[in-house]
């Protein structure tokens, strides 16, 4: 089972059986300067600015190796269009991204 190893809790319904879900961690790296960073606005202030940019994407998928895709954000998409995610659990820090 792909979750088994990261301890996915049990069904909610109180099946024995451990989740069979892909644990997917995503961390992202976005341009920051010395008047543009979260220090200085809201969350979502800074992801509508016109000067946000996703610089670079990490992802890992269960036990696989890890990996990075930088660009632009169709390379991005096209990476996260792979996962599915109707069958993952995301694993993110600052996720409001």
């Amino acid at each position: 089972m792909a979750g088994a190893q990261y301890g996915i809790p049990k069904h909610p319904m109180g099946s024995t059986d451990v989740l069979d879900v892909d644990l997917v961690a995503l961390d992202f790296e976005t341009f920051a300067g010395p008047s543009f960073s979260l220090r200085d606005m809201t969350t979502t202030q800074y992801i509508l600015s016109p000067e946000f940019e996703v610089i670079v994407m990490a992802i890992k998928v269960n036990s696989k190796s890890p990996g990075w895709v930088s660009g632009r954000g169709q390379h991005i998409q096209k990476r996260l269009d792979e996962v599915d995610w109707d069958n993952s659990i995301l694993l993110a820090h600052n996720a409001k991204f």
